[in-house]
């Protein structure tokens, strides 16, 4: 029941999430604190009062602008409002509530950051992608999903291989075609999937990015067109990873990479019936069980 609670009270609280995420994604590139200091409009600088800070609500209610000046205020925070939304929703109605809902909705929000920077400026701080690569570590220790070898692997061929483009591109168009974040946020999905999904992971982000630049077709485009690559790997990262799950939930018992289906018959898995099981629980979809003498 307290565990129905607390994932309740994230899904409610999601799109307030989401407004912390869009001033974050606007303060942490000027190394501003995000953390400390009252939101203000941007045009008159006016303070905003609390009812001017419900996320989603207030944008509908006053139409976009402020209440003070009337001019328009930047939709970008009620996009990733509305993202974070979406991706609490996602998570929990496909995956499952829990442990696992919680660890999802780290990768969720952080991909979401990441996007909303690299799409203002251009960037990907290492801060938040080194972050992202341990919560991976965490993820891929835990979870049924794949061997641990095969996260292992994936970190390894994502940076060989988008290390090796950048490197290669440099070298025939002397301009950096690939930034360096997006290589290590290509490790990141490495880590979180596995190195069997990276080229679906690069097929999606390929796919999105191409799908957006047709649809700007229609107005005239820079011959050196600059895009951030970060939001379509976050794309395919987040697509991926919420299909492997729910391609997992029919094996919710593990032990050290061996998956066990729920029912039928367990003939060929070790077992150790001298040993005591003990079981922990993730959520209705997962438990692990492990051993001791």
């Amino acid at each position: 029941m307290f565990e129905i609670f607390v994932d309740s009270l994230l899904l409610v609280g999601s799109p307030a999430i989401g407004s912390f995420l869009a001033m974050a994604a606007d303060k942490m590139p000027k190394q501003q604190s995000f953390l400390l200091g009252r939101s203000k409009c941007d045009h008159c600088g006016n303070v905003l009062i609390w009812k001017d800070l419900l996320p989603i609500i207030n944008h509908l209610w006053l139409k976009g602008r402020c209440r003070t000046c009337k001019l328009t205020i930047s939709l970008d925070s009620f996009y990733i409002e509305c993202s974070s939304t979406v991706l609490s929703v996602s998570a929990y109605f496909l995956i499952g509530g829990g442990l696992i809902f919680w660890l999802s909705m780290m990768l969720g929000w952080t991909l979401l950051l990441l996007s909303a920077i690299d799409i203002r400026h251009f960037i990907l701080p290492d801060p938040l992608v080194f972050a992202l690569i341990l919560l991976g570590g965490l993820w891929a220790s835990i979870t049924p999903v794949l061997p641990s070898s095969d996260f292992i692997i994936g970190a390894v061929a994502a940076y060989a291989f988008m290390g090796s483009t950048k490197y290669l591109y440099r070298k025939i168009k002397n301009i950096d075609g690939i930034g360096g974040g997006d290589v290590k946020l290509f490790v990141a999905a490495g880590i979180w999937l596995g190195w069997k999904m990276l080229p679906f992971v690069l097929l999606i982000a390929c796919c999105s990015a191409l799908t957006h630049i047709l649809i700007k077709m229609r107005s005239k485009l820079p011959r050196h067109l600059k895009i951030a690559f970060g939001p379509y790997l976050a794309i395919g990262i987040w697509v991926l990873f919420i299909g492997m799950n729910l391609e997992s939930r029919n094996y919710p018992y593990f032990y050290r990479g061996w998956i066990v289906p729920l029912s039928g018959d367990m003939q060929g898995q070790p077992q150790r019936p001298e040993r005591k099981q003990h079981f922990t629980k993730l959520n209705d979809s997962f438990t692990i069980f492990h051993f001791t003498d």
